[in-house]
């Protein structure tokens, strides 16, 4: 299982890799990420990386703290399409799906 530490470096060996800055898919589903985790992939949106997909649902710790890193960073980065943060611990008021910027960010209930 991944874990912030985790995280941190696999965020920092992508940043190293100057051969490729787009990723299809990143899926850290069903990990022990927390809010601190959000922060350092929110470092690869901040750093202008091509995403389509990325996956995060599964992984408890994150809390709203973490979503709005996220969200903070793709203000600029217009590559997202999916950002999956399902069965997070994110309270929601209303709607599942969350529109940002014409991207989608799905969250489902506890």
């Amino acid at each position: 299982m991944l874990n912030d530490k985790s995280v941190k470096q696999l965020v920092d060996g992508i940043m190293d890799d100057a051969i490729s800055q787009e990723i299809n898919l990143l899926d850290l589903s069903y990990n022990y990420i927390t809010d601190k985790g959000c922060k350092e992939i929110a470092r690869l949106f901040d750093a202008n990386y091509k995403f389509k997909n990325l996956i995060l649902g599964k992984n408890m710790h994150i809390t709203a703290e973490g979503l709005t890193s996220i969200t903070e960073s793709i203000q600029a980065n217009n590559s997202i399409n999916t950002i999956d943060m399902s069965v997070c611990n994110i309270e929601m008021i209303g709607s599942s799906k969350v529109k940002l910027l014409q991207r989608e960010i799905v969250l489902e209930h506890l």
